[in-house]
Parts: structure tokens; C-alpha cells; sequence
């Protein structure tokens, strides 16, 4: 009985402690600042420079170009 009045005891402090967290600003900049960080890599990822003129070529005589394919579809 006491040992599960100690686990309630340390939840209810850790969900106490997330709330005085989240609710300061500071902690919101800096977490939003850190998955733009993680996801920068996947979000700038660049074409190489073959696959970058064809897909200039396929938009600049009016093509879709197909991201999954790598190729330009004419309709």
C-alpha cells in the first residue's frame, strides 16, 4: 500500500513539474527551435545537379515533373 502511494506521489510531482514547464515560453522557442533543427536535413534536402536540369528543363517546356519517378510527364 505505501509503495503505491509513493508511485502515485512521484507521478503527480513529474505531471506537476511538466505543467510549470509547459507553461513557460522559453521552454516552447526552444523546443520548437530544436525539431526545426532535427528536421532541416530532411526539409532542404537538394537534387543533384543532373536530376536538378532535367527538372528545370521538363518545367520550362511546360512538364510535371514526378518526384518518385524523376522523370517529366507530359499531359
Amino acid at each position: 500500500m505505501l509503495e503505491a502511494l509513493l508511485i502515485g506521489a512521484v507521478i503527480l510531482g513529474l505531471f506537476a513539474g511538466g505543467v510549470l514547464v509547459a507553461r513557460s515560453p522559453s521552454f516552447w522557442i526552444g523546443l520548437v527551435t530544436v525539431m526545426i533543427q532535427a528536421a532541416l536535413p530532411i526539409i532542404a534536402k537538394r537534387m543533384d545537379p543532373e536530376d536538378e536540369a532535367r527538372w528545370r528543363k521538363c518545367m520550362a517546356t511546360g512538364g510535371r515533373w514526378d518526384m518518385q519517378k524523376k522523370k517529366c510527364i507530359y499531359k
